[in-house]
């Protein structure tokens, strides 16, 4: 151990600040620079996204706090229900009826310590208190754990208030990751001080196992005691309401949920209990053949300890697993593929470049789902969701229209949902009660256009693109004039038939074609006739963006208020759009140069040390 008297075999306090602690420092920094590109680049729209002003307090703390009973599932995992099965996960579901009834949003609720790690931690964090280190981690612990109560305690309020850049983020349950880890270092000198302990540290260390192993179970037996005998906890409705409420106990007749709930209930704690006990009783006997072992002058089975304490730990795995496998198997019914998905996939395969709405529940289409198979959602993700993109969204309650702007060609409703005459059913799960609706007027993510508009007021320009000219892809709303704005068609003409313009467009004079397509880079062929125009993007407009037509560089200009377009010249044109910030780049390859060079160093150290050793 780095943190050893290698004479007196006692932990000792390093000096502050220690060499751990600076490696440790160093290596979060190689870590940042290393990841640079996706962590830089966030960082590069947080003045631009929905979150680059913060959210409000309530907004970050009603989305996954954690409730502090929930915290006894971190080590007896399933004492709140199987919620993993009651959606029919396999074929055979469990003999258990599934249930959950805590009050915990499942899609953050994936922590997981186990006893085994609590106990070691426990016993590393007393025999290593004089180390800094272990007290800094201990007392995180501590910080972040209450921290992840959210609104449920007044800590997660206090950090809101006073730390700069806290209020971009939410769901502050997520801070039991960092305990995870910290608890997981512990343990590590827990387990590394039982099996170098004496045997009078190994009595005391039993002793301290032993009553922490006591007071955990007694608290979780005292919470489910608390539960039995009081109709309380079931009787109030939960504070979070999300998308699990239909499956909570809440939803059926309050005499068949006293009933069934204190059945199933029952049925969970003994499991748990018995489980937890059995790991808990395996842990104590190793640690107390140690100690006897030791007073007979015999440390064989010793450096047997530490191999048994894995296979312990394996076996307490399996219950976590058991539940968390089933959250991100493909084979569940929240991600598997079906009928939908299949005609999407397809659709995608064949070259077309769309986004898809979904306005399902969530076995019909999990959000975020479409990921998965490489698919666009109109929706995104809010957290990196440009706000002009955003205020583009908004005005689809005003007008249908908006889909064709936003390159929405397929929309996922219900069965019985009745859409406008543009919205025809190309594809269905009936086992789902699942609709594909094609939008037939919609427009693509690239098109040529000859006139434009210039308008710098936002509140005007979102009104300017519900335009009938806007959403047929005949005019663009610019904030600025473009370079060569004399080249293009004047926007104070006047208005030709739309006849005319339909002519126009099938004239065989203008052609586009997609040869690349990813999302960072992108390759257009663009034939036009013989006049200077712009080519639309509707890829959201970002700073890392950067164009080029023919190889020489090209203003991207903002359009429709949230997308991009560009000017290109008469003829045939290459145009090549990628996604690149040198400043991001350069910060990559500065941390992987700093790690292969402290790897040399290290190696080459360590042949010096060897050869003066000989």
């Amino acid at each position: 151990m780095l943190w050893k008297d290698s004479a007196t075999e006692k932990f000792s306090a390093p000096e502050f600040p220690s060499r751990t602690l600076i490696a440790l420092a160093v290596g979060g920094v190689l870590a940042l620079l290393i990841a640079s590109p996706q962590l830089a680049a966030s960082y590069q729209l947080k003045e631009t996204t929905s979150r680059g002003t913060g959210m409000t307090y309530e907004e970050s703390s009603f989305y996954g706090s954690l409730p502090p009973e929930e915290l006894i599932g971190y080590y007896l995992p399933g004492v709140f229900g199987d919620w993993t099965n009651s959606r029919e996960f396999f074929e055979k579901p469990n003999l258990i009826a599934p249930h959950y009834w805590g009050r915990m949003n499942l899609r953050l609720g994936t922590d997981h310590m186990g006893i085994i790690a609590f106990l070691l931690a426990a016993v590393g964090f007393w025999w290593a208190r004089k180390n800094r280190l272990v007290l800094l981690f201990g007392i995180l612990s501590v910080i972040l754990t209450l921290t992840a109560f959210g609104k449920y305690f007044f800590l997660h309020w206090i950090f809101f208030e006073i730390i700069p850049l806290y209020s971009s983020f939410r769901a502050p349950a997520r801070f039991m990751v960092f305990v995870t880890f910290f608890i997981a270092i512990l343990a590590g000198f827990g387990l590394d001080a039982i099996a170098k302990a004496s045997r009078e540290e190994l009595k005391k260390q039993f002793t301290l196992i032993t009553g922490i192993a006591v007071s955990l179970l007694s608290i979780a037996l005292l919470f489910f005691g608390f539960v039995y005998v009081s109709d309380t906890y079931f009787a109030k409705a939960p504070n979070f309401k999300g998308i699990f409420d239909e499956i909570t106990l809440m939803q059926i007749a309050p005499s068949l949920a006293r009933a069934e709930s204190i059945n199933t209930l029952t049925s969970y704690w003994i499991l748990a209990f018995l489980f937890t006990g059995f790991i808990t009783v395996s842990l104590l006997f190793f640690i107390d053949q140690i100690r006897k072992f030791k007073e007979k002058g015999d440390s064989t089975l010793q450096s047997k300890f530490v191999w048994a304490i894995v296979v312990i730990s394996a076996f307490e795995l399996i219950p976590f697993a058991k539940l968390y496998t089933r959250t991100i198997s493909t084979d569940n019914i929240y991600y598997r593929r079906d009928a939908v998905t299949d005609f999407l996939v397809q659709k995608k395969n064949e070259g077309e470049i769309f986004r898809i709405f979904s306005q399902t529940s969530f076995e019909q289409f999990l959000p975020n789902k479409n990921i998965l198979f490489g698919i666009e959602s109109v929706t995104g993700y809010q957290a990196t969701i440009d706000s002009r993109y955003m205020e583009v969204l908004s005005l689809m309650g005003r007008s249908a229209n908006v889909f064709n702007l936003l390159n929405v060609r397929y929309l996922l409703f219900s069965g019985n949902v009745r859409l406008p005459e543009q919205f025809a059913p190309v594809a269905s799960a009936p086992e789902k009660d699942l609709v594909v609706f094609e939008n037939k007027q919609v427009l693509p993510r690239f098109y040529v256009v000859e006139k434009y508009a210039v308008e710098p007021d936002p509140m005007r320009r979102l009104q300017l693109i519900l335009s009938v000219e806007v959403v047929e892809g005949r005019k663009i709303i610019l904030e600025e004039n473009p370079p060569q704005a004399d080249r293009l068609r004047d926007p104070r003409d006047e208005e030709i038939s739309t006849s005319q313009k339909l002519a126009s467009k099938s004239s065989g004079n203008e052609s586009l074609a997609v040869i690349h397509y990813t999302p960072d880079f992108i390759e257009l062929k663009v034939s036009n006739s013989n006049t200077s125009k712009l080519l639309f993007i509707g890829n959201t407009r970002s700073p890392g963006w950067h164009a080029h037509v023919d190889g020489s560089p090209r203003k991207l200009l903002r359009a429709n208020h949230a997308f991009q377009a560009i000017q290109i010249p008469e003829g045939n044109s290459t145009i090549i759009l990628q996604y690149r910030n040198k400043l991001l780049e350069s910060l990559w390859i500065l941390g992987w140069g700093i790690l292969i060079v402290s790897i040399v160093l290290l190696i080459i150290l360590s042949i010096k040390k060897e050869s003066n050793n000989v």
